[in-house]
This record gives structure tokens, sequence and C-alpha cells, in this order.
């Protein structure tokens, strides 16, 4: 290596020194004591000098190749250097991905946890709503069952008991068929109106539409909607589709009031009102107003939930009301 090299002519030169070959060539050459002692030692100092050269040229090369390397093996620690660097920093930031990623994922599953809480909140709300409404409109059919067959019954025994009427009224008499017809004449004009109905409120739109369907957010969670659902705006108005009779009222928790209203053998249901202005049995005239909407304090929105029953059976809103 350069250390040896540098040592050994070190060496070299120290000799030559001490033999004082160097300090005077010239005087060490004519020192001779004849012509062939003098023309040996040119040769010697001749060949000397070569070796000289020749080492100083190999340090020199060995030390630009060295230097050389020298550089190279810093590029290549600095390359490294900022390698590491580049390697801590992509891990600093792995590791707070991953802890960032680790509280969304807490976060998720807390949020979800209380979505599915929510959602059996709901759910319990909703089944309350439905066995309200069922409740009521069965009991509305049941009643007008009853006043059916009891009509008839008498008019079947004042028919029995006058042999003149008797005689001259067959079954199902005019007077019979007037009040069957005033009935069926309350069902069909709503029948009549179907596509036709006002919104129950002024302005808004669908946000829920009726029938089985997925849960916005919780996933295979199917959730089932009676009605529809109308988004509008805070204590909008909320008013009568079409001429009717108050079935029923009644506060649900979950639901705030709901109303019933009768028309003939179908109901529409109102429900998600904060106030209502009307009582059972009162007599309401289309577009009346019944009450408002009630405001939802967590999420600040405003929905109407709208029903459509005929007698037993619900049916789809949407297709009743105008587009």
């Amino acid at each position: 290596d350069v250390a040896k090299m540098q040592a050994e002519y070190g060496r070299t030169v120290r000799n030559a020194f001490r033999r004082k070959t160097l300090s005077n060539p010239l005087l060490y050459i004519l020192s001779a004591d004849n012509l062939n002692q003098a023309f040996r030692r040119w040769l010697f100092l001749r060949k000397y000098d070569q070796y000289r050269r020749k080492q100083a040229d190999a340090i020199a090369y060995t030390r630009e190749m060295l230097a050389k390397k020298i550089g190279a093996l810093e590029a290549t620690r600095r390359e490294k250097e900022t390698l590491l660097l580049s390697l801590r920093s992509q891990k600093t930031l792995l590791t707070t991905e991953m802890s960032n990623k680790n509280d969304l994922l807490k976060s998720l599953s807390s949020d979800e946890s209380k979505l599915k809480s929510d959602l059996k909140r709901k759910q319990a709300a909703h089944e309350a709503l439905n066995q309200a409404i069922e409740k009521i409109i069965q009991e509305e059919v049941r009643k007008r069952v009853e006043e059916a067959r009891r009509a008839r019954s008498e008019q079947q025994a004042n028919v029995n008991s006058s042999p003149s009427r008797q005689q001259n009224t067959p079954s199902g008499s005019k007077e019979d068929r007037s009040n069957r017809l005033a009935d069926d004449n309350t069902s069909m004009a709503f029948r009549n109106k179907r596509g036709q109905l006002p919104w129950p409120v002024e302005g808004g739109f669908i946000s829920r539409s009726y029938g089985r369907q997925k849960h916005p957010t919780l996933k295979n969670i199917e959730i089932t909607n009676n009605g529809i659902d109308i988004r509008t705006d805070e204590s909008a108005p909320v008013r009568a589709v079409h001429d009717g009779k108050v079935a029923g009222v009644q506060f649900i928790p979950g639901h705030d009031y709901t109303v019933i209203l009768q028309h003939g053998n179908y109901y529409t249901v109102y429900s998600n009102l904060g106030e209502t202005t009307i009582a059972k049995g009162d007599m309401v005239k289309a577009r009346q107003m019944i009450g408002r909407v009630s405001n939802n304090a967590i999420t600040g929105t405003s929905e109407l939930h709208f029903e459509l029953w005929d007698q037993k059976e619900r049916m789809n809103p949407a297709s009743w009301i105008r587009k």
C-alpha cells in the first residue's frame, strides 16, 4: 500500500544520503579509483534515479487511485446517508399513517356501533309507530264494518216488519244503496285523485322511498319503509292531501305527533309533527293545515313521514301524489 511504498522510498533515500551518493553525484563519480569504477557508479546512479522516479510515480498513481476510491466511497456514504434519512422519514410517516388508520378504524368501529344502536332505537320507534297506526286503522275499519252490518240489519228488519215494503222493495233497497254509495263516493273521490294528490308539504324532496331498501350507511343491512320520508324546511306547515276525518292523533316517542286522516276506505298518515292543530273526530278539508314538521336536533333536518293505506293494505304514496 501507499504507506509501505513511502517507507521503502524513505529508507532508500536515507541510505543514499548516508553513503553520500545523493549529496553530490558528480563528486561520487569523479572520486572513483579508475574509469571503469566511475562508469559503474554512473550506471548505478542512473538506475537508482530511474528506480526512484518509478517509485515516486507509483506512489503518486496509488495516491490518485486512493483519492478516487475515497471520493467514490464518500459519495456512496452520502447517498446511503440520504437514503437512510429518507427511509427514516418514510418509517416515521408510515408509523403516523398507521396510527391515523388505527384511530380511524376505531372511530369507524365506534361510529358503526353508534349507527347500529341508533338503528335499533329507530326500528323500535318505527315498530311502535306501525303498531299505533295499524291499531287505529284496524279499529276504524272494524267500526265501519260493524256500522254497515248494523245498518243492513236494521234495514232488513224494517223490510221484514212491513209487508208492503217487503213486496215492493227488493233486497238491497234504494236507501241501502244510497248509504253504500255515500261511502263509496268518498273512497272513489279519493281513488280518482291517484297521481294528482297535492304534496303534504309545499316544498321538499323524497329523502327515503317506499319499501325495502339498503341502509344508507350500514353495509348488508336492509330496512323497510312503510311510506315515504319527505325532507323539507324546518317547521314547514303540513296539510291534508284530501278532504277527510281525523281518525286519530297520537304522540309516539321518536316520531312526535302522528295524525291519521280517513278518506272513506283510504287513510293518510302524517308523522314527525312537532305540533298539531286538530283532534280526533274533526273534519278537515284538502290543503288544510294540520300541524308543522318537527326538527331533528341531532341531524338538524326536518322530515315528514307520510303513509297511505287502502283499508288494511299499505300503498306507495309516491304513486298517488303529483310528480
